[in-house]
Formats: C-alpha cells, structure tokens, sequence
C-alpha cells in the first residue's frame, strides 16, 4: 500500500511540474481572414517559452456538443515549420489529424493553411456545418478548434489568437480582448469552448437578471437585423430561468447567427455563447420565428447538462480521440424536451400545440431503425452507423422523457417531474465534479423510483415498444396509433428511413413495385440530384413540390448495383400518425396530473 502511495505521490508531482511548465508555454496565433481568394484562413503560430519534447502537431478529431468525428486534419494545407532563423523544419503527415515535426525543440513558428469546411467537398465522414468554419468575402464564422493545431502535452498552455480581418467588418464572441488585440485563453480548451463571427453583422443586446446577452447576426441579404429577433432570445433566456427557477450561471452570454439563403440549420453550444446557423428567411413564417425560439431554448439549457452536468467523458474531453457517453440521453434528449415544454409552461406554446410537437417527433423518429436503442445511439455516435441515426436523439428521446416526466409526477402525487430531478442533478453535479459515466443510471433510478429505472432498461438502453397510450392517458391524453381519414392524398409510394447510415426505401406500395422499386434498395438520386444526409435539405425541397401523376427518375443501389428506375406521383388513402388528443371526460387524477404536467411546480 505504501510503495502505491508513493508511487501516486511521484506521479502527482511529475503532473504538477507538467502542468506548472505548460501553462509558462505561451502560443501565439495571427489569424489572416482578409486577402484570401481562395477561401483559406492562413494560420501562423508564434511558440514561445516552450521547449517541445512532443514531435506530434494535432488537430482536432471531435468537439464537445458535436458528438461526430470531425477530422480537421482532412482541411489543412501547406503545413510548415520553422526554426528561430527561419529555416525549414522537416515534417510528415502521419494520421489524418497528425503531423511529426522532425526536431520540435527547435520549432519557434508553424504556418498552414486550413479550407473552408463548408465549401470542401467531403463524401465520407461529412459533419453538420455549424461545427465547422466558412470565409467568405463579406464574412466568416469559425468555431475555434477548427483552425487551431496544438501540442497534446500542451493542452493546458497558455493560448493567444489574433485576427485580421477586413476593417469595416465587425466581430462578435464572448471571448474577451486584450490591450494587444489579442484574445487570451488559459486552456485549449477553453480556447475551443470560444466561437467567433466576423463580417458585415448587425447588433443587439438585452440585460435579464442583471446579466448581460448579446445577438451578432450576419444576414446574406440583410433580411434578419439583430434587433428584428432580440424578442425571440429574450424570452428563451426568460423560459430557461423560470425552468431552472434561478439565473442562468453565466456573467455573460453571446448568440451569434449566421443566415443565408440555403435550407440548413443547425446550432451549437458553448459555456458562455451558442451558435445559429439558420436559412434566411421572413420571420413572418411562424414556424422558422417559433424554431429560432426554441433552438435559444435548447442551447441555453445546455448550461444545466452538459455543460454542467455530465460524465467523466465529457468534462475530461480528449479532442484527439473522443470517448463516447451512453448518457446523450441526458445531455440533447432533456435539452430538447426541456426547450419544448419551458414555452407550454410558459404560455407560449399552448397544449394542441405541445401535443403536434410530440406527434411530429413520433413520425420522424420512424426514418430512423427502431432496433437501435438511444444507448446504441449515444455509444456509436462517433461511427458512421452511429451518425445515420444520431438525429433520432431528438424525437424517439423526447417522447420517452415525456414519459417519465408523467410517471415521476403520477408516482409522486404531483409533487416533482422530470424538471426537479434535473434541477437536484444541477446542485449535486457541476463543471469541476462529472458524474461517474458507468453508474448514472442507477443514480437516476435512486433519485426517483424503481420503475424509472426498469423504464430506462427497456426504452433507452433497449428497444422494446413504448407504452405510449398507457403513460400519457395519466395526465388526460389519448394517444391513437393511426387511423384513416378517408380522403385520398398524394404519394411517392413508399417511405424512406435510415437503418445503417445510408438512406433506404420501405413500405413501397403495389404500384411502385411494378414501376420497378424494392423494400430495402438503398437511395442514390432524385432527378440526378445525389441523395445524402448531408443535403437532404435540398432534394427533400424537390419532393415536396412533385405535382399529381408527375414522372421523376430514381437511382437506388441494390446487390451493388445502380438501377435507374422511372416513377411517378401516386394517390393513396390517407392515413392520420400518431395521434395526440385532449380526454373528454377525464376524471379527477388526470385533470390534476394534467395541471401538474403543463406547469412549473
């Protein structure tokens, strides 16, 4: 026992001499995003105060809140290093994110250049654009880890970025300044928890609570000005603090959005920021108005789980080779139910409307492989398989947390929901205290009752069928499979869902059987038009507008062959899914779980 405490004695101390060096190594980065025709941010990195015993220059492979493999490395160009004389330092790329600098003792300066992400033509392994970068002529946004190569031993080094940048652009971040025009960071990561917008970017800013927010919007077509959505921000941030009954725990916070004229949106979380990736579009669609709402929503309670609550995995992330969590459960499925029923609560959303919320949710989360378990999703979200079904995270999830919200309220006579438990979490846990990833389950389960816990065995680490008409009768509702309506509605003839990855056809009906369509033949193209996840924005646009009896073209793969197969628009009876509507006469326990259900207690 005592040589084991020695040795643990031995180590911590060699750690704190580590740790004590690294944060004296200063690294400076000049940043240039304006003369770039060929939209490439040019990276020069000054070193300073670091003899480098580690030859191995990394980027990153993963970021916090992306749950995807990035591989910056595949984006990097013209890496160079220099000695303190300006000579040439051999290199090799030895792994997609890594390079070997033949004498790092002697490296005083690496240059390389880092492509556009949005604009790269990536076919395997692609990732949401919100987790990458773009420059532009009149603007750029950049999620830091994806222009920063680092030293993995120096991870907790001291970080310097400065960037250049056309002078009527403007810029915003939460990331603060110095008097040398440099933004400071004690850690990589801290340095990649910092997102930045430059351009041409409209302003606003609100105080709640005594805290400060700030909107930077960069329009394509200066459609949406900061001002015009400031009302939307404001009552997410007002949502999430009557939900989580006290101030948000940042002393500032910085949205910065990003709207131009294509179908993509997506965000992103930080600890003191989030970003907005969005169409830009008349807010006068109630639907894209009420989505920025929610979207603030969901990445604001972000600041409960993960960025506060969460496993080892998370708090001691490794961007060079992420660990996966089971709990995504926890971190994306609470902050989307959360982000929806804070605006029922709240009066923004009213009741039918929560329950087409929920309908909605239902009929996506059948694309996706109802074999593969939210446990699954979570522990293969790095995977390409993992990928194809990670959206699932925010539609067959939120269902089952409805769930168990609505039993937690039943079991304890409408006293505590699914919020409270979240809300005891938030004070047991924190940054700097994860909880332990292998036991959380049975700490939710001790938190609240035993058949929380058999409910979290069979529908989130399994994939049996979900009590759905049962649960959500408790609090007054009647919940109906499908049924007919008896109207005819058009038809492509099939549905289309996501088992493996790869996008595939099935339930394909008679007609297009003879048009030559098969259960389970994978989709290539609509029109010619290539058919992935990446844009499916674009082709599913073109669907959407097909007319009666119109004729459209179809490549599909099958026993590794592409087979063109010609079809046509059909009509079938229409079918009504997943059916959420109000009891007539409920009785006395349900109207009273109801009240409990669509409040705040």
């Amino acid at each position: 026992m005592m040589n084991k405490i020695l040795i643990l004695i031995c180590c911590f101390s060699v750690f704190c001499i580590r740790a004590q060096k690294n944060s004296m190594s200063q690294f400076k980065y000049d940043i240039e995003l304006k003369d770039n025709p060929d939209d490439v941010v040019k990276v020069r990195l000054k070193i300073k105060n670091a003899s480098l015993s580690n030859d191995i220059f990394q980027f990153v492979s993963s970021a916090p809140g992306t749950y995807q493999i990035i591989d910056m490395g595949r984006f990097i160009k013209n890496l160079k290093a220099y000695d303190g004389k300006g000579k040439i330092i051999a290199t090799e790329k030895i792994a997609t994110n890594q390079w070997k600098i033949s004498k790092p003792k002697k490296v005083a300066e690496i240059y390389y250049e880092v492509a556009d992400t949005w604009d790269a033509d990536v076919k395997e392994q692609y990732f949401y654009s919100f987790a990458g970068m773009t420059l532009e002529k009149d603007h750029a946004l950049i999620n830091s880890y994806c222009i920063i190569g680092y030293f993995s031993d120096y991870e907790k080094a001291d970080y310097k970025l400065s960037f250049h940048y056309p002078k009527e652009w403007s810029v915003g971040t939460s990331a603060k300044i110095n008097e040398n025009g440099y933004y400071e960071f004690n850690s990589f990561a801290q340095l990649a928890d910092s997102p930045f917008l430059f351009g041409r970017l409209s302003k606003a800013s609100f105080i709640y609570d005594e805290i400060p927010y700030t909107i930077y919007v960069y329009s394509q077509n200066d459609e949406i000005a900061a001002g015009n959505i400031k009302g939307l921000f404001e009552n997410a941030v007002r949502a999430n603090t009557k939900f989580i009954k006290k101030r948000l725990p940042v002393d500032h916070y910085t949205f910065l959005v990003d709207a131009e004229k294509f179908n993509i949106r997506g965000t992103l979380e930080y600890s003191n920021s989030s970003v907005y990736v969005m169409p830009e579009k008349d807010l006068s669609d109630t639907e894209f108005h009420d989505n920025i709402m929610t979207d603030a929503a969901h990445e604001l309670f972000h600041l409960v789980t993960p960025i506060n609550v969460r496993s080892e995995y998370i708090s001691n992330f490794n961007f060079a080779s992420p660990k996966a969590s089971e709990h995504l459960w926890l971190y994306e499925g609470t902050a989307e139910w959360a982000s929806d029923i804070m605006m029922l609560r709240n009066g923004t959303f009213n009741l039918p409307r929560y329950l087409e919320q929920l309908s909605e949710k239902l009929t996506i989360s059948e694309k996706f492989d109802s074999k593969y378990s939210i446990s699954q999703l979570a522990l293969n979200c790095y995977t390409e398989t993992g990928r194809g079904q990670y959206e699932n995270i925010y539609h067959r999830t939120v269902i089952a947390l409805d769930m168990i919200d609505i039993m937690i309220l039943d079991m304890s006579d409408g006293k505590r929901g699914l919020r409270e438990v979240i809300l005891e979490l938030n004070n047991m846990y924190g940054k700097d205290k994860p909880f332990e990833e292998k036991n959380f389950f049975s700490v939710f389960t001790k938190m609240t009752y035993p058949e929380v816990g058999v409910f979290l065995d069979k529908y989130i680490k399994n994939t049996e069928v979900m009590p759905i008409e049962k649960i959500f009768e408790k609090v007054g509702v009647k919940y109906t499979k499908e049924r007919k309506t008896g109207d005819q509605v058009l038809s492509v003839g099939y549905e289309l869902f996501i088992p493996d990855g790869k996008i595939k056809i099935r339930y394909v009906t008679p007609e297009l059987k003879k048009m030559g369509l098969e259960d389970y033949d994978e989709f290539v193209s609509f029109n010619d038009i290539e058919t992935r996840l990446d844009n499916q924005a674009e082709w599913l646009g073109k669907f959407a507008i097909l007319k009666p009896n119109e004729s459209y073209v179809l490549k599909v793969k099958r026993d590794e062959k592409i087979i063109t197969v010609p079809c046509k628009v059909i009509t079938v009876d229409q079918v009504e899914k997943h059916i959420f509507e109000m009891l007539e006469n409920p009785n006395e326990r349900q109207k009273k779980l109801q009240e409990c259900w669509t409040k705040n207690l």
